[in-house]
């Protein structure tokens, strides 16, 4: 049977693979603590790049790299970029060679859309031949990494695959999803009714399916893979479907766009404003074409098992 480490196992997505894979795979879940609760958990410590990987990944056959230092809404670092790439790329990169040492044969690193930049075209749609312009802190780590994990690559015999998700959302979902759908479950009116503005999103049962084939697949070798549900909503429509799954109405106000702006402005909050005024879609064709991969569960049906657990 195959034996995949998946870090980051108390996470969110770690903890969903952990679960989803049970059955498929001998999975080692690998944790930061020992205290994690999660059996069969192997624990390294603190992630830097000093972490021994080695106890935890000898003798698997892949790695699915999940753990990281995500966004942060109120920072208190010093130094946020030093902050991200401690974990984000210091860590990752000494996985990489820890892995390549042992003869690892596959590293599934999950990075972010976010290395992307803004979308350059009018459609907002990014493409995974476009160049990537990371322009936050937690963006520019995550490239750094992926960057590191090629060089690794081009030096060992470990095969690298990276995939770059938009928002995820499922069960236990991150705090930023579960405030959102709070807001909507408590009837508190958002100024966000014509904002049509299309976004990709990707529900956990879709992302788990598609990390699967990126672990086992022979052709997802030294790929790298944007995924997504396959249907783009605008940030309005995932209200009004989250509602209908609350058995409620989304009180959406039709503020116009332009005073939605200015407001982002005088708050300080402009930049978040404005990526939630642009489409932000990804183009996901390339994984029908190469690993014959295809989005098999709706958005509604996602969020209906979401809320459900709630």
């Amino acid at each position: 049977m195959t034996r995949i480490g998946i870090t980051g196992a108390t996470g969110f997505i770690g903890r969903a693979l952990v679960k989803r894979w049970a059955n498929r795979a001998d999975i080692v879940p690998i944790v930061r603590s020992p205290m994690s609760g999660i059996k069969g958990a192997v624990s390294v410590g603190n992630l830097n790049g000093k972490t021994n990987w080695s106890p935890a990944i000898t003798g698997l056959d892949a790695i699915v790299h999940c753990a990281g230092r995500a966004h942060i809404l109120k920072e208190h670092a010093e130094d946020s970029l030093e902050a991200f790439r401690k974990i984000n790329l210091s860590a990752t990169v000494k996985l990489g060679e820890d892995a390549a040492a042992a003869g690892v044969k596959r590293l599934v690193y999950l990075s972010s859309v976010g290395v992307m930049g803004e979308p350059q075209d009018e459609d907002g749609v990014l493409r995974i031949t476009d160049n990537p312009a990371p322009d936050k802190p937690y963006a520019i780590s995550k490239w750094e990494a992926e960057e590191a994990l090629r060089e690794i690559e081009a030096s060992s015999g470990l095969e690298v695959v990276i995939v770059r998700p938009p928002l995820v959302y499922g069960p236990d979902a991150p705090a930023n999803f579960r405030r959102f759908v709070d807001l909507i479950d408590k009837g508190i009116p958002l100024p966000i009714g014509r904002v049509n503005s299309l976004r990709s999103f990707v529900g956990i049962e879709n992302l788990s399916d598609f990390l699967w084939i990126c672990a086992k697949s022979p052709e997802a070798a030294g790929g790298t893979f944007f995924v997504s549900d396959g249907e783009d909503l605008s940030t309005a429509d995932l209200a009004h479907c989250i509602a209908k799954n609350l058995g409620k109405s989304a009180r959406l106000l039709p503020f116009p766009t332009s005073l939605l702006r200015l407001g982002g402005a005088l708050v300080g909050r402009k930049a978040d404003v404005d990526r939630l005024l642009s489409n932000v879609r990804v183009d996901i064709s390339e994984n029908q074409l190469r690993l014959g991969w295809r989005p098999q569960h709706s958005v509604a049906s996602q969020l209906r098992e979401t809320l459900e657990s709630r």
